[in-house]
């Protein structure tokens, strides 16, 4: 095994391990020589890929996440990368909740976004191209920061449990819909304009 591969296999079973073990206690309880014993590791292995249990927890969001919806970004329709997300965050409910609750939404928040946002500002810079629309930078960071907050607030929103009454399939059909029905328009949209020094008429 390539150095490379052993390295992203040592982080990937401290993520698993950290995954696991969220599902029963908060973040808070959690020790960084536990992960390392559940992975057969001592705490010098952990210290050499990570910082802390929060870089361990970041590593393992964007990882599964970001680094799927980058490596698919031109082939992956809005509505597919939607579905990826719910499905992921349903699939770890248990885990995100517990991080929600031992360090609070605006630094999971901080986790999550950052580099969704990336995705986002790519996937809306791939719409323009292809619909051959000219959208000034300062426009395409706002879109990009409206969906991003858009999207994976609703989700914390619900992982918070504050949408019970959504299931999975609602919450995926809602977002879809509300970005099929406005990301098009929005991109083409005649307040990019002010951006261009041009004005309403």
């Amino acid at each position: 095994m390539k150095h490379k591969d052993r390295v992203f296999s040592t982080k990937q079973k401290l993520g698993n391990a950290l995954k696991t073990r969220l599902e029963h206690e908060p973040l808070s309880k959690i020790t960084v020589s536990e992960l390392a014993e559940d992975c057969g590791y001592n705490r010098k292995t952990f210290y050499y890929h990570f910082t802390d249990i929060y870089d361990l927890l970041k590593w393992t969001f964007e990882n599964e996440t970001i680094e799927v919806l980058k490596s698919a970004e031109k082939s992956l329709s809005y509505a597919e990368a939607v579905k990826f997300i719910v499905d992921y965050s349903c699939e770890n409910k248990a885990a995100l909740k517990s991080a929600f609750e031992s360090i609070g939404y605006e630094q999971l928040k901080r986790i999550i976004v950052n580099d969704f946002y990336k995705y986002i500002e790519g996937f809306i810079q791939n719409i323009s191209e292809k619909e051959k629309i000219n959208v000034s930078g300062q426009y395409r960071r706002f879109l990009s920061v409206y969906y991003t907050e858009a999207v994976t607030g609703t989700v914390i929103s619900w992982i918070k449990g504050e949408m019970q009454s959504f299931t999975k399939e609602e919450i995926t059909a809602c977002l879809t819909n509300v970005l099929h029905s406005t990301i098009n328009s929005a991109i083409g949209g005649k307040t990019q304009e002010i951006y261009r020094g041009e004005s309403y008429e």
